[in-house]
């Protein structure tokens, strides 16, 4: 999947500080499962556009350090969801 890097997706942008909303699971660089809860803080890696399946979205690091992962949220999760699953600090 080839990814392009935008500015803002709904005007969240790389670096903005957030707290996930929803419980995220994800596995380590060391490939440990990993689940943090709903109010974790995370920050943006990227804005991106995944395509046309996907629509825009954002890499999110939740965690620090051995224990961090890095999930993807996009325009199907917000649809799914109901609303995003992250908000700003």
């Amino acid at each position: 999947m080839t990814t392009k890097p935008i500015p803002t997706w709904h005007n969240f942008v790389a670096g903005q500080r957030v707290i996930l909303l929803i419980e995220t699971r994800g596995a380590t660089a060391a490939d440990d499962e990993v689940v943090f809860p709903a109010g974790s803080h995370g920050v943006i890696d990227a804005t991106v556009d995944f395509g046309i399946y996907q629509g825009k979205g954002a890499h999110v690091i939740i965690g620090e350090g051995d224990r961090a992962i890095c999930n993807s949220f996009d325009d199907r999760d917000v649809k799914e969801i109901g609303r995003f699953p992250f908000r700003r600090v």
